[in-house]
């Protein structure tokens, strides 16, 4: 079975990383582990991130893309007020939708997300004691 090529954004998003207090390098780092080499753009990471966010906003229901964009409006309910840039927030908002995604939205089977690696991210506490409990991450990912 082939992986998904994404995969670790989907698992990052997800909660199956640890998240450092600078997501943007965390991305960054998947991002290269993703294409073999250091590309350091912070372009590269955004241009992924709208990417998937296109596709299924696209796939699962099209008018949801109104609501996805009136979340990056800073007086929002969802960044009411918020100070931050407009990248963060976007980071926020888009993995914040990969991360609600069912098997059915994402249109491929949570298997073909493989497993997290170490060598990537390292993995957050949460995911430590899923994979002491269960031989697979899928098994749970199928339950909720």
């Amino acid at each position: 079975m082939e992986l998904n090529s994404y995969r670790h954004f989907y698992l990052y998003a997800k909660g199956w990383y640890h998240s450092s207090s600078d997501v943007m390098d965390d991305l960054r780092l998947i991002h290269n582990h993703r294409v073999g080499h250091t590309m350091g753009k912070d372009s590269d990471v955004m241009w992924v991130l709208f990417h998937l966010v296109s596709i299924h906003l696209l796939r699962v229901n099209p008018f949801r893309i109104q609501d996805f964009l009136g979340k990056l409006d800073p007086n929002h309910m969802y960044h009411y007020h918020s100070k931050k840039p407009f990248d963060q927030r976007f980071m926020e908002t888009a993995l914040s939708f990969l991360g609600l995604l069912s098997e059915e939205d994402l249109g491929f089977p949570f298997t073909e997300l493989g497993e997290p690696d170490p060598e990537v991210l390292p993995l957050s506490d949460g995911t430590l004691a899923r994979l002491e409990a269960h031989p697979s991450i899928h098994e749970l990912e199928e339950k909720s």
